[in-house]
């Protein structure tokens, strides 16, 4: 009775891995043909083989869902207009597969940036579901998001403080990160074109991968550079004097020793031309309190002096 048992257990364990063997087998004669495919360009053969893996070997190579966003994409391109939103919804699946399946191999932030920009492109959700997806991203991986991003993550923001859902606070905290992040991502490129420049000038001969690099620096900096200014075109009448000194009085006393908080609320309403409130004097005094400098005391006497306060301009100077 015993043999018999163990006979056919093993009988059972050899065919379970004959089955398996055969699966591998077929999503590896699927996988060559899809990826041969995909390689060529020949998108329209690959997606049908594509979608075979992704159903019946989720697992077998995350080189599936590189070929198969290019796939995808691909067909999103070419699809009617009545299509495009079927398309769009797959390829955010596909998305969501490939970090289920390759966590390890996937840049998660990424992922979420990629889901968040197709959300947008093609007006999948609301407006606020568009923004908690690139504001997912942003906050997973700030580096995920790049110029076009940048923008899209605050232009919507921007909107959604236009239909009254988010404070005006909120659009001047974010655009203080956004910018900051353009400025960053722009040194980085400045210093290494400035490397680059270097090289030639010295009369070292570039390779061709330094070549693509110098190239894809100056693209993006010009990308960046006309980011910045739509950046600053969307905040608009936004940051003038009417609402500026309102929001930055209501927060003043919350924040007279915040030296950041300051700085930006000085900076933003000398950038405005709204020096002459009152109110300008008081953050630039309370800088100069939490921070002190004989740059700072100067500013300040000069401000005392346009107001006539010959006395306060005097201890300034001093």
């Amino acid at each position: 009775m015993k043999s018999k048992v163990i006979l056919f257990l093993s009988g059972v364990l050899l065919g379970t891995g004959a089955l398996q063997a055969q699966a591998n087998q077929e999503c590896a004669t699927t996988a060559s043909l899809a990826y041969s495919d995909a390689k060529a360009k020949n998108y329209e053969a690959a997606y049908p083989r594509i979608q075979t893996l992704r159903k019946d070997c989720p697992s077998y190579s995350v080189v599936t869902y590189q070929y198969g966003e290019r796939v995808l994409k691909d067909k999103l391109e070419k699809a009617p207009d009545a299509e495009k939103n079927a398309v769009a919804q797959d390829l955010i699946k596909l998305y969501e597969e490939r970090l289920q399946h390759f966590p390890g191999k996937t840049k998660a932030g990424e992922v979420y940036a990629d889901i968040a920009q197709v959300m947008y492109d093609y007006k999948m959700g609301t407006p606020e579901e568009q923004y908690a997806a690139f504001d997912k991203a942003f906050k997973e991986d700030k580096d995920a998001l790049n110029a076009k991003s940048l923008y899209t993550y605050f232009s919507l923001l921007v909107d959604l403080q236009d239909a009254g859902k988010k404070e005006l606070q909120d659009v001047f905290n974010q655009y203080d990160i956004v910018i900051a992040k353009v400025e960053e991502d722009e040194n980085k490129m400045a210093e290494g074109l400035a490397t680059l420049i270097e090289k030639q000038e010295a009369g070292e001969q570039l390779t061709s991968k330094d070549e693509k690099r110098l190239n894809a620096y100056e693209i993006n900096l010009k990308a960046y550079s006309t980011i910045r200014g739509s950046i600053n075109a969307k905040l608009g009448q936004r940051a003038d004097c009417d609402n500026l000194v309102p929001l930055y009085s209501k927060d003043f006393e919350a924040n007279k020793s915040n030296v950041d908080w300051l700085k930006r609320a000085a900076g933003r309403l000398s950038g405005k031309d709204c020096t002459e409130d009152p109110l300008f004097f008081k953050l630039v005094e309370a800088l100069h309190k939490a921070e002190p400098s004989a740059k700072s005391a100067l500013y300040l006497g000069q401000l005392a002096d346009a107001e006539g306060k010959a006395g306060k301009a005097l201890e300034y100077y001093n």
